[in-house]
């Protein structure tokens, strides 16, 4: 059975479901998910114009048809890799009437391989042996090529459109993107067409240049033991190969065992947040021995992590009942008993906590037209991601303590533009100076609220992106003003134990008694109402009922905090 790129990269438990459907109750199966779809459509539009940039280019490239059969795709790969006259392959195809035809030219320097196919977007060549061309696998990719954070490793840098050498920098290129190219440099190399020093490339969001990368010194992990790129895709390989092969055996024999167990997958891309399965492991990991629930349920427990927990600790109820624990599994207990009796607890009893209280309290909350995209790949980065809406709530303690008596509204501008971003922003930033203004005057405390880093990330954006505009603050102002003013609800949220799987707003907001009036309130459907807010091909009538849709969205984000502060305060009161 040949295994396609992805393979090491798949959950074992997606794995399983899908080789052995039979066996499971698939009527949760999610069949439509536009988040998915939209991911998806992004990849696709960013690879159509890299293809374009290549094709406008100096390089001689061969694009091998799309829209021709997979046999005679392989047939006109086997072709383009024995030619010694082009720099670029686009779309190959290989499996194995691909190796056939190239065994008939090369002999035995192609040995084939059974248990591979291999549909790698470019291949580049890179150098000629004995009259055979070389090639190393590229892929490209909307999000960035490589992240330049890392210190411990190296990517070379290529001009696209000349295939010129430009500048070698600190990088290194994404794990699941080194696994991928793994599996198109073995299959390779069995053909007797891969670089010796296991060279591979991806090409980014930007469009423009190759980020190069020896997998073989590309590693994850810390220290100089750390795995590189190679042998992790191996080991990960082997066991996906193993899997496969047990739920292909258990599909046709029920008794056949698989080594897989459905876990909460923290990964994006290729965890649980975009898989057609997730409901379907969810209810099998609350129904876990006996509906004890499985360990992975609770915050913070990934699959990664279980290795701190002895392992005949299998259960929530396992764990509330073990003893003499490390550190992180004596954590994890707390979260199993507020998991079961559902009373959050402080995660350390000995440090209880204050949260800050002011005379004037702002909530704010911020929406972005790629926001739930990069909820599944971070690094996201294709098209052009802007500020359309931005919610606020002031809320006058000196007069009534009750958060529902606070001022709430926001500024929205869907023109899709710079220039709307600008317009929404600025006018936020001024309610915002203002509000600060008038609170000092009055000798009155001010405290602007927010859940994670996001709104600070945003702002730093809003004073490099909008530089010298009127009204926009410099980057160091901006810092200054957020490190004075400005209060991340979070790191406090994460003081206590909560009977939910995330620490996300919408997890602790229903713990704090809030519900969203939206219908299906969530990212996947703000982005399709931010879609028909923007679209140009719709009636007025349906435009103006999304952007209805995503204001009201947008207030009970803000809602939602002031509730759950609001809860937190009232909690932590009751352990001081």
């Amino acid at each position: 059975m040949r295994h396609e790129a992805r393979t090491a990269l798949y959950c074992h438990e997606f794995l399983h479901k899908k080789f052995a459907p039979n066996r499971f109750d698939l009527t949760l199966r999610i069949t439509e998910d536009p988040i998915a779809d939209e991911y998806k459509k992004m990849g696709d539009l960013h690879e159509a114009n890299v293809i374009t940039a290549i094709k406008e280019s100096r390089v001689k490239w061969l694009q091998i048809d799309p829209l021709a059969s997979y046999e005679i795709q392989e047939i006109d790969t086997a072709s383009a890799l024995l030619r010694t006259d082009i720099d670029i392959i686009l779309g190959a195809n290989i499996s194995g009437v691909c190796e056939a035809e190239l065994k008939k030219h090369l002999g035995d320097r192609c040995k084939g391989d059974e248990e591979r196919v291999s549909r790698p977007d470019v291949l580049v060549k890179v150098g000629e042996e004995s009259g055979v061309a070389i090639w190393a696998p590229v892929d490209i990719k909307s999000h960035s090529a490589f992240d330049n954070e890392n210190k411990s490793n190296q990517v070379e840098l290529m001009d696209l459109t000349t295939l010129t050498p430009t500048e070698t920098l600190a990088g290194r290129i994404d794990k699941s993107d080194a696994l991928q190219l793994a599996h198109y440099t073995f299959h390779l190399r069995e053909l007797g067409l891969a670089p010796s020093d296991y060279k591979a490339g991806i090409i980014g969001s930007d469009g423009k240049q190759i980020a190069w990368t020896y997998l073989d010194q590309t590693r994850f992990g810390r220290g100089k033991a750390a795995p590189d790129a190679l042998t992790i895709y191996i080991e990960e390989f082997l066991k996906a190969k193993e899997i496969i092969q047990q739920s292909l055996v258990q599909a046709k024999d029920a008794t056949a065992k698989v080594n897989a167990l459905a876990m909460n997958q923290p990964d994006g891309v290729y965890g649980c947040k975009s898989c057609e399965f997730k409901e379907v492991c969810l209810q099998e990991m609350n129904a876990f021995k006996n509906n004890e629930g499985h360990l992975t349920l609770l915050a913070k427990v990934t699959p990664n992590s279980l290795e701190k927990i002895p392992p005949h600790i299998e259960s929530i109820t396992d764990l509330r009942q073990a003893a003499n624990l490390t550190d992180f599994a004596a954590t994890a207990q707390i979260r199993a008993r507020v998991w079961q009796t559902k009373k959050p607890e402080l995660l350390d009893p000995t440090k209880g906590f204050d949260l800050p209280e002011f005379d004037i309290e702002i909530d704010i909350d911020l929406e972005n037209s790629q926001a739930a995209l990069q909820e599944i790949d971070p690094g996201q980065t294709a098209g052009i991601d802007q500020v359309y809406l931005y919610g606020y709530g002031i809320h006058d303690r000196t007069k009534s303590k009750d958060w529902r008596t606070a001022h709430i509204d926001s500024f929205g501008n869907y023109g899709d533009t710079e220039a709307a971003e600008y317009e929404v922003l600025l006018n936020m930033w001024q309610l915002l100076e203002n509000e600060v203004a008038k609170a000092e005057s009055n000798s009155q405390t001010i405290g602007i609220f927010h859940y994670s880093h996001h709104e600070k990330t945003w702002w730093k954006n809003f004073a490099r992106r909008h530089a010298g505009k009127p009204g926009v603050p410099t980057e160091a102002a901006a810092e200054d003003f957020m490190d004075k003013y400005f209060v991340d609800l979070r790191p406090y949220a994460e003081k206590i134990s909560f009977p939910t799987m995330s620490y996300s707003i919408k997890a602790l907001a229903p713990v704090a008694g809030f519900a969203w009036k939206a219908e299906d309130a969530g990212g996947a459907m703000s982005l399709l109402k931010y879609k028909a807010a923007t679209a140009t091909d719709l009636d007025q009538s349906t435009k103006n009922e999304a952007i209805e849709w995503l204001r009201e969205y947008n207030l009970d984000d803000i809602r939602a905090t002031f509730a759950v502060r609001d809860y937190i305060r009232s909690i932590s009161r009751s352990w001081s």
